[in-house]
């Protein structure tokens, strides 16, 4: 019985041995997994941003050559044509106008001007000035991409307008299926659903061209009936 009970004892402990390098080599197997996992994801992520200091060493290299590189090129020339004497005589020129006014006037205000006696901004108007209309910004391609889309519909005048307004404005769906702009899922699906898309809806119309959508949030159905079919009541209930 001793015997029997030692060699179950050393069976059992072989055993636990066993399960316990089994478990070993599972948790170890997940910790290699885990890391292989994380070691392809910071590959990926590290691709990621070098291909985004990529874009931004592209888009500052496209920049500082026909943006910023044309504007100090003109700014230089400018500059170099101008004699020393003439820019020194015109600033004390203006500085003198300023003294004179300010001993003549108790105070001088930017908001409150008189040209006829007095005006602060007339140096602005001798600044150097460059001509930026040909150059295309890399940063702005969004915007000047969407004036170029504006161009083909819109008039001269509408467009001087539109260069100088301050938000960006969006292209009506419906103008990119009118034949001057080729046409786009979006402009075709507002021709299909608008009264006027007789030439665009297909002869034998099916169920997955039909839609019971209100595109109108302000004029929307309303009352007890619509509640009731949006949300019916359950079996109990009624």
């Amino acid at each position: 019985m001793q015997e029997e009970s030692i060699r179950k004892t050393r069976e059992l402990r072989v055993r636990n041995e066993i399960r316990r390098d089994e478990k070993f080599r599972d948790c170890y197997s997940d910790l290699q997994e885990g890391k292989a996992l994380a070691n392809r994801i910071g590959e990926s992520l590290h691709l990621q941003e070098a291909n985004e200091r990529n874009k931004n060493r592209r888009v500052f290299e496209e920049w500082n050559t026909k943006v910023y590189g044309n504007i100090q090129k003109q700014i230089g020339a400018k500059v170099n044509s101008m004699d020393d004497k003439d820019v020194n005589a015109r600033r004390c020129l203006n500085m003198q106008k300023f003294l004179d006014t300010t001993n003549a006037k108790s105070a001088v205000f930017r908001d409150i001007i008189i040209e006829s006696e007095y005006d602060p901004l007339e140096p602005n108007r001798t600044s150097i000035k460059v001509d930026s209309s040909g150059i295309k910004d890399p940063c702005k391609q969004e915007v000047q991409k969407h004036l170029e889309e504006q161009s083909l519909l819109k008039s001269q005048s509408e467009m001087r307008l539109l260069k100088n307004s301050k938000t960006r404005e969006i292209l009506d769906v419906e103008h990119w299926g009118n034949g001057k702009i080729q046409a786009t899922p979006h402009g075709y699906f507002a021709k299909l659903m608008s009264n006027e898309a007789g030439a665009y809806r297909p002869k034998n119309e099916s169920n997955t061209f039909k839609s019971s959508l209100v595109f109108d949030h302000y004029n929307i159905p309303r009352g007890k009936a619509v509640t009731d079919r949006e949300m019916p009541y359950g079996k109990k209930s009624i």
